[in-house]
């Protein structure tokens, strides 16, 4: 999932940063660059940062299994962000770190296997591989009009993707690693789809719209009369009357959302041809 920037919304609790602090961050706190102030809010952030890091021997030692699974499971996959922000969590500590990122990571199974109560042998190895900068990346956008959904995080992590405002094309590809290998369960397979919405509530209903599609496709199945076509069209159809979203018509909804879709969740419509 790509989102714009739901970590530094007002309307979540706080983290170890205040909203002056991911104000400053983003550049919406007007302070002046090599003042006084903004030297002061620095320190803050790397005390509070520093600070936070030590607090996970407690989290990990003490906190109860209850709230674990609270915390990382209890929740709506489809107004969440758990999943963003450990990946930024590790990725922070790569960026900081990289030549230690492996034995860290070692260590940390580590520590987690002895709250079992086990020692454990953990070997972790990594394999980067750099393919392209961020100019090879825009040229391929611009030539293409089309962009992978890892293409539109790194340009947004550096600042040259807004919607709207700079780079934007309608046709999303999705990842290129796609849906995990072990899953082959279609429904499961929607929380891992590439959706070109950054706005979550427009994201959390383009999802429930594959999903009515996919239930849809199933109820069709048994429609010996239907040719691939009809099926497809009868599955827009029905959705566009629920989720129209931003598309002007059931077409579009198909072509730009729900049949890329169902490829990449392995969703497939029956290839028949009607008994004549």
């Amino acid at each position: 999932m790509v989102h714009d920037n739901p970590p530094a919304s007002p309307e979540r609790g706080r983290g170890f940063l205040t909203q002056h602090d991911k104000d400053y961050l983003l550049g919406e706190a007007g302070v002046e660059d090599g003042s006084q102030q903004e030297r002061n809010v620095r320190a803050k952030i790397r005390q509070r940062l520093y600070d936070s890091i030590l607090d996970f021997a407690l989290l990990l030692r003490h906190v109860g299994e209850r709230d674990i699974d609270l915390v990382f499971h209890d929740r709506d996959p489809e107004e969440d962000y758990l999943e963003e922000g450990l990946a930024h969590l590790l990725g922070f500590v790569y960026y900081a770190d990289p030549d230690r990122f492996g034995a860290r990571l070692e260590e940390g199974i580590e520590y987690a296997t002895m709250r079992d109560g086990w020692l454990a042998d953990v070997d972790v190895n990594i394999d980067i591989d750099r393919t392209r900068n961020m100019t090879d990346v825009i040229e391929d956008i611009e030539s293409s009009g089309e962009y992978y959904t890892n293409e539109q995080k790194l340009l947004r992590a550096r600042g040259r993707f807004n919607v709207g405002t700079q780079i934007h094309f309608d046709h999303v590809l999705g990842d290129r690693d796609g849906v995990p290998d072990d899953i082959d369960d279609p429904r499961l397979a929607i929380e891992y789809l590439s959706l070109p919405f950054g706005d979550p509530n427009e994201r959390a209903e383009a999802r429930q719209a594959v999903r009515v599609a996919l239930d849809h496709l199933d109820r069709l199945r048994d429609e010996d009369d239907l040719t691939p076509d009809e099926i497809a069209e009868k599955i827009a159809s029905t959705v566009y009357e629920i989720y129209p979203l931003r598309y002007e018509s059931s077409l579009a909804l198909w072509q730009n959302l729900l049949e890329p879709s169902f490829n990449e969740i392995g969703a497939e419509i029956p290839d028949r041809q009607p008994d004549v």
